[in-house]
């Protein structure tokens, strides 16, 4: 069963960043999931000025697109 894999993955993901794990972060684990099966997904997104620095933020893909629009509309601070 394909599902219980990706939920047992996504709650071993969540395990290993936290250290610790509850009912609430088995929920978070199972919408996560849900998510990447309708083509939404975490990803990280660094962005570098043309003087070197550069700024990292996590976002929500759609389907393979996300948007900078806000992030580069705002000043770089160095990473």
């Amino acid at each position: 069963m394909k599902g219980q894999y990706e939920l047992k993955e996504e709650v071993a993901i969540l395990l290993e960043e936290r250290k610790t794990i509850g009912q609430r972060d088995v929920e978070e684990a199972r919408h996560n999931v849900r998510k990447r099966r309708n083509g939404n997904d975490v990803v990280e997104v660094k962005i570098s000025s043309p003087e070197g620095k550069t700024h990292t933020y996590t976002t929500e893909s759609v389907r393979g697109e996300i948007s900078i629009q806000n992030y580069l509309l705002s000043p770089l601070k160095a990473a």
